[in-house]
């Protein structure tokens, strides 16, 4: 079958393509990559079919994909002309008409009610039977001429959990979901999203849903988390065509902050799963990021619809992140801000927030640094102050030994030199009286001259005696001295440990580990580190 020539070329297709995939993602709060790879959806604008036959023959597309999106991407490709999904099971007039099984119909039935995607269907609820996880709702025509018109919808699963404050008997609301025929033929709308009509409605049920979130603890500041001190990484969720990108950039300054958006759609039908996947996909795959960012520009209640979400608020609570935001104006407030760990009034006030903590960082990095220099300054000045005292006190020890040692050392030497005196006095008197008494006992000389040299050696045995004996005490006062000079210690191979305020270190029990130990040998010195201390 020939393809259908489209009213568009292929770069508008696939332009058109791109923004369908887009919100086809956030729709269903998937990444748009898996929707369709880039290759496919090009191949697709390219070829341009016009049957799901001509989308099984391009890779990347399947039967369950065909079946899924089919329908949107044909209409997308035929300029917008409603392409009839189940028309490859549906024979054209001219053709002889298909019998059908009853099933088959139905099933005929569905697949073209999933071409209309999720409608949005305006009514009154009129009544309502809630079950346990579910409940069946009949939704009135809110004309007075088709009042008579009414559908069963069906609200279960988390649709139910995110909007049972808005199920209310006589409540005018909007519907979204898919219509779907059961076996036994009843037609149901299966509600994907609820959402009130008129701002009176949208109030109330803004006040239910915030009494609901406050109720579990969503708003509770204890829960919140700090935001850090030092923010460099900053998750920013926005959308890159809108006001409030260019307003926060202008106002953070340079202060060496690093931006990653995450483009979002802020308002729609898509914006709530849209910014909800980015806070959720920030947590999960930004490891670097500080705080994640949520900001919008200012619009009315309309506008800032998405913010007032059940589904962003359990996202919030749930970051890993803190999360800030900025969301409208300054009078504007939304479930978001509340569930936020801190909540500013605009864009331009968390920009401005957080140049001011940078600022107020720096300043007080700069004083004090300054206080440590001031500090080390006067901790030098009082140590030096400290080893010249030490310094002198310990010339001082050193002269008062050696002022001992030399008084010790003139006593010994004039006790020896009386000694001597005494000795060669003696002798002296001796010679003399032998020397006059020579003649007399000349004989006597000569007959006890044996006796006499035996007392010279006597005599001179007891001089080398005498002699050996002061030296023997001269030399243990000059090794005394010599073991009371620190240079004799260090040349026998000692060593001096000083601590790091310069005193001796005289055992370890003075030292604990980490400490830094100055060592001086005979020659040289060098500086240690404590590992181990053996008390």
């Amino acid at each position: 079958m020939p393809e259908t020539p489209s009213l568009f070329n292929n770069g508008e297709v696939l332009k058109k393509l791109r923004e369908w995939r887009k919100e086809r993602a956030a729709s269903d709060g998937v990444e748009p990559y898996m929707i369709f790879q880039n290759s496919t959806l090009e191949a697709t604008a390219e070829t341009r079919p016009s049957t799901e036959e001509g989308l099984l023959s391009i890779k990347g597309w399947g039967k369950s994909k065909v079946a899924k999106y089919g329908s949107e991407v044909l209409t997308i490709i035929n300029g917008g002309d409603q392409i009839t999904p189940g028309k490859t099971l549906v024979k054209s007039a001219k053709e002889e008409a298909k019998e059908f099984a009853v099933n088959e119909l139905i099933a005929v039935i569905n697949y073209t009610l999933r071409g209309l995607k999720n409608v949005r269907v305006r009514g009154e609820i009129g009544e309502v039977n809630r079950r346990p996880g579910y409940a069946f709702i009949t939704l009135k025509d809110i004309s007075k001429e088709h009042a008579d018109s009414v559908i069963q919808c069906f609200v279960g699963g988390v649709a139910l959990e995110y909007y049972s404050h808005l199920i209310e008997t006589g409540a005018e609301v909007i519907l979204v979901g898919q219509p779907n025929v059961y076996k036994t033929g009843f037609l149901r709308l299966v509600v994907q999203s609820i959402e009130p009509v008129g701002e009176g409605a949208w109030l109330k049920a803004l006040a239910a849903l915030k009494q609901k979130l406050e109720i579990r603890g969503y708003f509770d500041s204890a829960r919140k988390r700090p935001i850090p001190e030092l923010v460099t990484n900053i998750g920013l969720i926005t959308s890159e065509s809108g006001a409030a990108v260019t307003d926060f950039k202008k106002n953070l300054g340079r202060y060496g902050f690093n931006i990653f958006l995450y483009d979002v759609r802020v308002e729609g039908e898509y914006a709530e799963n849209s910014i909800a996947s980015a806070i959720r996909w920030m947590n999960q795959n930004r490891s670097d990021l500080d705080i994640l960012v949520l900001i919008r520009g200012g619009g009315g209640i309309e506008n800032l619809k998405a913010f007032n979400s059940e589904k962003i608020a359990e996202e919030i609570v749930a970051s890993r992140l803190p999360v800030i935001t900025g969301i409208g104006h300054e009078k504007d407030e939304s479930i978001a801000d509340y569930a936020a760990d801190l909540r500013l009034s605009t864009p331009t006030a968390v920009a401005l927030y957080l140049t001011q903590r940078r600022e107020e960082l720096l300043i007080r990095i700069k004083e004090n640094g300054e206080k440590i220099n001031r500090l080390l300054d006067n901790a030098l000045r009082e140590n030096a102050l400290r080893i010249m005292q030490e310094e002198k006190e310990l010339y001082g020890g050193f002269e008062h030994c050696l002022s001992l040692s030399a008084m010790a050392i003139n006593r010994l030497s004039s006790e020896m030199h009386r000694g001597l005196e005494k000795i060669f006095s003696g002798f002296g008197e001796l010679q003399k009286k032998f020397s006059s008494s020579f003649h007399q006992y000349e004989r006597r000389i000569l007959l006890f001259a044996g006796r006499v040299d035996s007392a010279a050696e006597r005599c001179g045995n007891m001089l080398e005696a005498v002699f050996a004996a002061k030296k023997s005490a001269l030399d243990v006062i000059n090794t005394s001295l010599s073991t009371l000079n620190p240079e004799s210690v260090l040349e026998r191979g000692y060593s001096l440990a000083y601590n790091s305020f310069g005193k001796v270190v005289k055992n370890a029990g003075e030292l604990k580990i980490g400490d830094t130990l100055n060592i001086r040998f005979n020659k040289g010195k060098a500086e240690t580190r404590i590992t181990e201390v053996d008390k």
